[in-house]
């Protein structure tokens, strides 16, 4: 009994220690605690999951992972099924669409409505395949893009240089332009020089300067003379010995003169301040005096660009184009261009040429027209945009341009 007394005295006197050192480190008693009962969660929970897997049947895991596999292997067949079709379906789907735009391109200098209508019916289908990553599609746009041009009649060109005035002599400006046979004549107004460029031979050389040159505004060819429009009047030079004569008097020229076109050896000038045509008929070794070919027209006000094939034709400010025979006004109207003309073109033809040519440089184009005027094709390049003469030569397939100090060529398909 004593014993146990003594027992029962020192656990006590334990335990009072016990308490005495919780209450001395509170927090360090908490935390063991804490971490006792969280790892007795621990054991519960792992002999509850004990005791419901002993309830559950044996499983064979070698058969789940075959099942897995078969079920893997037919997933991968049916993907890659699918794929083998969309695969199948894509390049039948683009060879489609190239046969139908190799038709518009072949349809496109024949029938141009019909090779857009084809154009627009592709347009969708590809789009629908924008997402899909094959190098086929790109260049079917690239093709889709150049047969709707072609359809509209846009033809992409290339320029040539043929001539570099500014070589020759620094400020040099090509403004004019005219054809001599085989031959370009290239007017220098501020230089007051003239080039002959053989087209032939590639070949230039100066063939006039500023003792005839001086006060030049504009100047025509006509069987094998050279005509300049000034302040003096009406020169008349030969294209062989390049001598001129002042044909008709500078105070026989309207003040308002701008440009001229000769025909016939009759010499017309156009009056841009009144919007009107003077004639001037050939007789013997001059000319008679002005008389009036046409009656004024408020269009052709400020115009200073004319052409004659048989009818005159004159360039409008507004980019507009007036047809006159023999004195009166005939209906003409550009038909079938999508883009208008724009302002200060220049028109050009002749009775060698069977088609009407303007050079519209505000849109960088030459647009190409019937005599009727039809619209047939356009030919566009940017530099286009910086020339201010042209010559053509139907015959060679060949456009030349003056653009700064440079005389371009450009070939025409």
């Amino acid at each position: 009994d004593e014993e146990e007394e003594e027992q029962e005295g020192t656990k006590g006197e334990e335990k009072e220690e016990d308490i005495e050192e919780i209450e001395a480190e509170p927090e360090r008693h908490q935390s063991v605690i804490l971490r006792s009962n969280f790892w007795e969660q621990i054991r519960s929970s792992a002999r509850r999951t004990s005791e419901k897997v002993k309830g559950l049947p044996n499983i064979n895991w070698g058969l789940v992972f075959v099942g897995v596999l078969i079920l893997l292997v037919v997933l991968g067949g049916v993907v890659r099924s699918y794929r083998a079709n969309r695969g199948r379906e894509i390049t039948e789907k683009l060879t489609e669409i190239e046969l139908k735009l190799k038709e518009a391109d072949i349809l496109s200098d024949t029938n141009g409505q019909r090779s857009l209508e084809i154009v627009a019916e592709v347009r969708p289908e590809l789009d629908n395949l924008k997402d899909v990553n094959n190098e086929k599609i790109g260049e079917l746009n690239n093709l889709l893009i150049t047969v709707e041009e072609a359809a509209n009649g846009l033809v992409r060109v290339e320029t040539k240089e043929m001539l570099d005035g500014g070589l020759l002599r620094e400020g040099t400006i090509f403004e004019v332009l005219v054809k001599g046979g085989k031959n370009i004549l290239a007017l220098d107004k501020q230089n007051s020089r003239m080039i002959r460029l053989d087209t032939d031979k590639e070949k230039w050389e100066v063939v006039m300067g500023s003792e005839e040159l001086n006060g030049v505004k504009a100047m025509a060819e006509y069987s094998g003379n050279i005509y300049l429009l000034g302040s003096f009047g009406v020169k008349v030079c030969s294209e062989i010995s390049w001598k001129c004569n002042v044909d008709i008097s500078n105070t026989d020229i309207s003040f308002g003169a701008t440009a001229l076109g000769v025909w016939g050896g009759n010499v017309y000038i156009l009056d841009g301040q009144e919007g009107k045509v003077w004639k001037y008929t050939k007789s013997g070794s001059g000319y008679t005096k002005k008389t009036s070919w046409m009656e004024a027209d408020s269009l052709a006000m400020g115009a200073d660009n004319i052409v004659i094939d048989g009818r005159i034709w004159v360039g409008f400010l507004n980019g507009g184009i007036g047809k006159y025979n023999q004195g009166v006004k005939e209906s003409f109207g550009i038909t079938g261009l999508s883009q208008p003309v724009g302002t200060n073109s220049r028109i050009l033809t002749s009775d060698e040429e069977i088609k009407l040519y303007v050079l519209d440089s505000k849109n960088g184009r030459i647009v190409v027209l019937g005599k009727d005027g039809m619209f047939l094709k356009q030919y566009v390049n940017d530099k286009i945009k910086e020339a201010t003469g042209i010559v053509v030569y139907e015959d060679k397939a060949r456009i030349y341009l003056s653009i700064g100090s440079k005389i371009m060529m450009v070939e025409t398909p």
